[in-house]
């Protein structure tokens, strides 16, 4: 196949790259989701594309009528120097933003053209030259230098980067000249080289996912533990309270959750500690506020801080009182073991779905060859979700499901933690959902969902009405969805004679506001569209509803778990039990919102830290900027600014939020705070350090 072989080694690299090597970096990782069918699509493709390259090549020659040593080497380099040109036009136009990371890259890139066209108008190639077109050199250069410059010295100096550039690529023109020397050596390479491009092929195409039970720590369990009831804590990442029909939103969102909420406790007024995944999960899972726990957004940190080793949390009490203890999550940014939160879990599932269309480096051709089926092929309302980068409620529930069986096989009870994730953005709700709620607008994508948000929160202009209408029916649509889901896990729970005697607790760690404010999505205040949550109690053996209407909070979960299983808290806490005795008209209740990284070039207003305080009908926003605000608070109908002739309360709970703060020990500095790679990789893809 003339000019083909090159393409085709290219091929094998890239779907190694992304798959097969993610497996060299220890037990947390995971292979990137190529879907068979793709990884076929680009083996049959890059080949095609290089031979129509050779066949070019080839024609040209003849028409030429070039001498017999150019005309020989025409077609394959021709097939090398599309391959460079197509990789470097990919690179540019998918790693905009970071392109400044491959200006080295693209300068090597162009002196490679320069070789390549250079060794045609030699009469014979020189040793050097002769190995360049040679099917692995390129691909390797083109790979090698993108994966270092983009991915493992980002940050390095111009000339670190120049040096570790430069031995790269004198190691494989070493190994082409004396491949070119050895004829018999080059031979024996070159069949190698098919092998394991047929190797690689068929583990990019088979290579499974690991099964989700991952080991993460061993605990010390209990000899004898009493029967006590298990355990079941789902969050609803980025769910809002005000959307859910179970709490008086017009639009029937949330009949599972009604169900629910005949047979549990409704908080009428549960506010999240944190405005962002990483805080309120750890407030949620060790009981303190991020001012105490520490893991949430810093500008230090532009990616979050992990929770401190030294923190403890849920799944360490329950594990040492002889819980299972295990978590299935959709989150696999925040969420996933690097931030921390996996503390205590014996068993994590972290994974991140397996699409057709899915892929992880950008400077790759694959991405090329996605965005081009994506805006060729598919309609707008299929594009979304081939960039969700998290697990839908129907797969998250196979692997809690298969989880549950693996639990409830034991004795000992267990403590299962759920993160569903399907309101966060891109909003592409399945059929019939989408068409019941969102009608026939079709979903935004994500790249012009992203420019809208920064739009608005820098201040360009408000979020028009048809736009927050569309958008908002959108997420409504991804609620109800998801909770036709929980009731699908009500009710296998249900059948497998778990519900009676389950405690579960169901809320979110945080909302989301559309416009509100000029604000969009969520990590940049405490207003109320973005802490605002639901949460629901059911208890073991009770099925009659009740409604409290006292401030609660994330902190008081932990309390309420160790409370309802018979444990003590092992530390004084801030928050409350919500079992028995529930919280008077006097309680206050904090929220945290900490500068996030990618929202601190769009203005000042982002780049402060803020503290709100909820007691009664008031709520006191403190900011670090030097102002603070009061509003007067009536869930779920929103807030609105107080009166100007209000100093005695605004005085009292100044005093209040202070003395709050003072009474906590605010959490020292994680000494590992820089996910990695493919912690970054995710993050960005849900919007995070983008």
């Amino acid at each position: 196949m003339v000019g083909g072989e090159v393409w085709l080694a290219y091929a094998a690299l890239e779907c190694g790259r992304v798959s097969l090597l993610q497996l060299m970096k220890g037990l947390d990782a995971e292979p990137a989701p190529l879907h068979p069918a793709f990884v076929l699509l680009l083996f049959l493709l890059y080949p095609a594309v290089g031979a129509g390259a050779g066949i070019v090549g080839a024609l040209a020659a003849r028409r030429l009528a070039l001498s017999p040593g150019p005309a020989g080497r025409l077609p394959a380099t021709l097939s090398a120097g599309a391959l460079v040109v197509a990789f470097a036009a990919n690179a540019f136009v998918h790693m905009a933003g970071s392109l400044d990371t491959l200006d080295l890259a693209f300068a090597l890139w162009g002196g490679l053209l320069v070789l390549l066209v250079a060794a045609l108008f030699q009469p014979t190639a020189s040793p050097w030259q002769a190995g360049v077109p040679g099917p692995w050199t390129i691909p390797l250069l083109l790979l090698g230098s993108a994966w270092l410059l983009a991915e493992r010295l980002p940050e390095a100096s111009v000339g670190n980067r120049a040096a570790a550039l430069l031995a790269w690529v004198a190691v494989l023109l070493l190994a082409a000249r004396l491949l070119a020397a050895r004829p018999g050596v080059r031979s024996g390479v070159q069949w190698g080289g098919r092998v394991l491009v047929v190797l690689l092929f068929w583990v990019a195409v088979l290579l499974p996912q690991p099964n989700g039970r991952q080991p993460v720590r061993s605990i010390p369990e209990a000899a004898h533990a009493p029967a006590r009831p298990n355990v079941l804590l789902i969050t609803l990442d980025t769910v809002r309270a005000d959307h859910l029909s179970v709490y008086g939103y017009p639009r029937e969102t949330t009949p599972a959750l009604e169900s629910l909420a005949r047979e549990a406790t409704l908080f009428t007024h549960c506010i999240a500690a944190g405005n962002m995944t990483l805080a309120t999960h750890a407030s949620l899972l060790t009981g303190l506020y991020p001012y105490e726990h520490g893991a949430h957004d810093s500008p230090e940190a532009p990616l979050g801080v992990p929770l401190d080793a030294g923190q403890t949390t849920l799944a360490e009490i329950l594990a040492a009182h002889g819980y299972q203890t295990s978590a299935v999550v959709a989150n696999a940014a925040y969420l996933a073991p690097h931030f921390g939160l996996a503390q205590g879990f014996q068993h994590y599932d972290a994974r991140r779905p397996r699409r057709f269309l899915a892929l992880r480096t950008r400077y790759t051709l694959a991405r090329g060859v996605r965005s081009a089926i994506l805006y060729g092929l598919l309609s707008r309302r299929e594009r979304p979700d081939q960039d969700r980068w998290y697990r839908s409620a129907a797969e998250l529930n196979r692997a809690a499901l298969a989880e549950i069986d693996q639990l409830a096989a034991h004795e000992k009870p267990f403590l299962l933690f759920l993160n569903y994730m399907d309101a966060h953005d891109p909003y592409a709700a399945p059929e019939p959902f989408a068409a019941r709620l969102a009608g026939s607008a079709e979903p935004m994508g994500i790249g012009d969902l992203r420019e809208l948000q920064r739009a608005v929160m820098r201040g360009d202009a408000p979020l028009a009405p048809d736009q927050r209408e569309r958008l908002v029916a959108q997420y409504d649509a991804e609620i109800a969805y998801l909770d036709s889901e929980l009731g699908r896990l009500f009710s296998a729970l249900r059948r497998a004679g778990l519900w009676g005697d389950l405690l579960l607790i169901v809320t979110s760690d945080h909302g989301e506001a559309f416009g509100e404010h000029q604000l969009m999505g969520h990590a940049a205040s405490v207003d109320q569209s973005q802490v605002y949550v639901p949460l629901l109690i059911k208890r073991p053996g009770r099925h009659r509803s009740s409604v409290q209407d006292a401030w609660v909070s994330s902190v008081d979960v932990l309390p309420t778990v160790l409370e309802v299983v018979g444990l003590p808290t092992e530390a004084p806490l801030p928050g409350h039990a919500l079992v028995g005795r529930p919280p008077g008209p006097q309680r206050s209740v904090l929220a945290e919102s900490y500068p996030a990284g990618d929202l601190i070039p769009l203005g000042p207003r982002l780049q402060v830290v803020e503290r709100a305080i909820f007691q009664g009908p008031w709520k006191l926003v403190w900011s670090s900027g030097g102002s603070t605000r009061l509003w007067r608070v009536s869930p779920p109908d929103g807030e609105r600014e107080a009166p100007q002739g209000t100093p005695g309360v605004r005085a009292h709970l100044e005093a209040l939020l202070h003395q709050q703060l003072a009474a906590q020990v605010p959490a020292q500095p994680s000494a590992e705070s820089r996910p990695n790679a493919a912690t970054r990789e995710r993050l960005r893809a849900l919007g995070y350090g983008s």
